[in-house]
């Protein structure tokens, strides 16, 4: 039961009612229904906008929620004239009435994209009982959009023109749909039956929004090939108001551009068009494939998100020259397989149910046949009947494979073996060759890829050969190696590897890799650790020197430096390997020796031979030696340092050290750590070489 006035009245199908002077009472079926209620007489009533206010000169914000009709002319002036239409607030404008924007007229939505209004679906009536904001131009009146003034739909927002209902836009006037902090779509739909007149001046552009992917807005125009689409111009029942006001002159002194032709005086006719929807522009494919080269499992996917204006929509999916077949004619020719031969989706209004003016859907995904190619074709038709096609092409791979193999076992040396191949890939492609670190370097288990370089490597381009020999690459003996072969294409890296086993092998270790031939304390012999793998015998070369060459663990006494091989046998297959001793003839020096004597300093080769033999005389008497060795030389300036240091290099100094008793004292009484380590002897160092280099070990 609810409250009307004299001039209400309800309209709904199969809806029971009874109405006195002040009530009206509706019996609500069980079924859900939409009903409207709404003035008798429109053009009767006005009680929103008083009929003395013929104009808005500032900010008038109608934001109230409620339903009114515009029942007089009314018009928004320069120079700060502002029409406000916001939170739900809906306004109609009654039979042989206008609003006329000369400055501002923002229409304003609320947040949410569930309030849109379908162009299909008798737009008015739902724009009646939606949340929308927004205008309702009535049979008989107009809105009209004059020269200079901006207009904006936001987003959830709309205006309606309804059939008889006249929208005019003049030159230079800007209207903006679109807009606002929120998602959702600006909307201007008109019905079949009303009236547009766009001057070829007019401003349109949808709101941009850059990143944004979602927001699609509406410039809707019912476009059929009958008396029921919208029509280009002015309804006559409103023009002799609108030339009498000085709003137009005669539209036959200026015909109106037909909406199909209206691309052909402005361009674009609608700015910033891939934001929006305007069904009487040209279709846009603007069609993404994600890949046009396939990997294995991967699927075509087409993004058709930013596909506009279109009314009709087809695709096929074709794998090409997919079979043989004979014509009527008995000739045998390649025949496309369509795996979708034809999807076609027609959005005339005149179609049952609503589509929306945007048909297509956001995305297309197949799983096609493996190393084939297929041609991907769309056709998209507007509601101007105009056709745009478009052709991709994709090709579905497979992962790339390949067959190596090589010897599993082969014997010490180089270019032992060959890597065979079998493959059809021709492409980028590396070869590599790495040792494999085992538990031990005798054990046959593999782990992983040792830290060396690898012994082989090359990465290139072309058709992959049948077989690679490796003439410069030295396997050795007792060790396992990972062979790869890598195929590398737009889908990624494709590895495929083998294992080679250099079984028989040898190996020494030393204990220390330098002897001196006059020890301060101990023996010069040192201890050769030999190993083999995999062996039937073995053998040391030379026997110079050694105290047996019947075992694998020897004791060299060598009186000169020395090479020493030892080999293993196996069959054809014979493994070297090769330690050298260093015999150095200055007792406790050489030239590789590094001795740390604190954290940060160290001695290196000829000056620690220098250094030690002059601690040892500062040890033995300080400045007095100069008297026992070089009488001529009486002075203490570098001079005498830099011949000592050279004299001590040479033969003459060796004979003559190891004549008297200085060599007896120097090799027996000398106690080289207790020297090293004096601070005294420190500091004698840094002031005879003033960059002592850092320790290391």
């Amino acid at each position: 039961m609810m409250g009307l006035g004299q001039n209400m009245a309800m309209k709904a199908d199969g809806l029971i009612s009874t109405q006195d002077s002040f009530h009206l009472s509706v019996y609500l079926p069980d079924s859900a229904i939409e009903f409207i209620i709404e003035p008798q007489d429109p053009c009767l009533v006005s009680c929103y906008f008083p009929p003395t206010q013929d104009k808005i000169d500032s900010l008038f914000n109608f934001n109230d929620g409620t339903y009114q009709n515009l029942g007089h002319k009314l018009d928004i002036v320069q120079p700060s004239g502002l029409l406000r239409i916001a939170d739900g607030s809906k306004m109609e404008i009654s039979c042989n009435k206008y609003l006329r924007n000369r400055d501002s007229l923002l229409l304003v939505g609320g947040c949410g994209d569930d309030k849109t209004i379908q162009p299909c679906d008798n737009p008015s009536a739902k724009f009646k009982i939606n949340a929308l904001p927004g205008l309702i131009v009535s049979s008989g009146s107009a809105l009209v959009l004059d020269s200079g003034s901006f207009t904006q739909i936001g987003n959830n927002a709309a205006i309606i023109i309804k059939t008889g209902g006249t929208l005019v836009v003049k030159d230079s006037a800007k209207l903006l749909i679109g807009g606002g902090y929120c998602g959702g779509k600006g909307q201007l739909i008109a019905e079949p039956g009303s009236y547009v007149y766009i001057q070829k001046g007019a401003k349109i552009s949808f709101d941009k929004i850059i990143g944004d992917t979602v927001d699609k807005h509406e410039f809707i125009v019912s476009l059929k090939p009958t008396h029921l689409s919208a029509i280009s111009g002015v309804n006559s029942i409103i023009l002799p108001l609108l030339v009498d006001d000085t709003i137009l002159t005669n539209p036959l002194n200026h015909p109106p551009i037909a909406f199909c032709e209206l691309k052909n005086y402005m361009s674009p006719v609608v700015k910033n068009n891939d934001w929006g929807f305007a069904n009487f522009l040209p279709a846009k494919a603007n069609i993404k494939l994600g890949n046009d080269t396939l990997c294995s499992g991967e699927p075509l996917i087409v993004d058709l998100r930013r596909i506009l204006n279109d009314k009709k929509f087809s695709f096929k999916v074709c794998r090409l020259d997919s079979m043989f077949l004979s014509d009527n004619n008995g000739n045998w020719r390649w025949v496309d397989t369509c795996i979708v031969d034809t999807m076609s989706v027609d959005s005339n209004f005149s179609d049952p149910g609503c589509i929306p003016p945007r048909v297509t859907p956001d995305w297309f995904i197949y799983h096609l046949k493996s190393n084939e190619t297929y041609r991907v074709s769309f056709k998209l038709e507007s509601d101007c009947e105009e056709e745009i096609d478009t052709v991709f092409y994709v090709h579905q791979t497979t992962a790339p494979t390949a067959n190596i193999s090589i010897k599993d076992s082969v014997c010490e040396g180089l270019g032992t073996t060959a890597l065979s191949i079998q493959t059809n890939f021709i492409g980028n492609y590396t070869v590599e060759i790495n040792e494999l670190n085992t538990a031990s370097i005798w054990q046959n288990s593999t782990s992983e890829i040792s830290d060396k370089p690898p012994l082989f490597f090359v990465d290139t381009i072309g058709v992959i050969p049948d077989t690679i020999h490796f003439p410069t690459t030295f396997f050795k003996g007792g060790r396992k190696y990972l062979i790869s072969l890598v195929l590398k294409n737009t889908c990624g890296k494709f590895y495929f590897e083998d294992t080679l086993s250099v079984p028989t092998g040898a190996n020494v270790q030393l204990s220390r890799p330098t002897v001196y031939a006059n020890p301060i304390h101990g023996a010069r012999s040192l201890q050769l650790n030999g190993f083999v793998n995999t062996a039937d015998s073995f053998s040391w070369h030379p026997s110079t020197y050694l105290n047996r060459t019947d075992t694998l663990s020897v004791i060299s006494t060598p009186m000169d430096s020395i090479y020493y091989v030892l080999a293993a046998y196996k069959n054809a297959c014979v493994s070297f390997d090769t330690a050298f001793i260093k015999y150095n003839r200055v007792a406790n020096a050489g030239l590789q020796d590094t001795v740390c004597f604190t954290g940060t300093k160290t001695l290196l080769g000829n000056a620690y031979d220098l250094s030690v033999f002059l601690g040892f005389m500062y040890y033995k008497g300080g400045s007095t030696f100069r008297d026992d060795w070089f009488i001529n030389k009486t002075t203490a300036n570098n001079e005498y340092f830099k011949y000592l240091s050279l004299f001590m290099q040479t033969n003459q100094f060796k004979n003559w050290a190891q004549s008297g008793n200085l060599y007896n004292d120097f090799t027996e009484d000398l106690h080289r750590a207790q020297t090293i380590k004096a601070p005294w002897f420190i500091n004698y160092f840094e002031q005879l070489r003033h960059h002592p280099k850092k320790c290391v070990n």
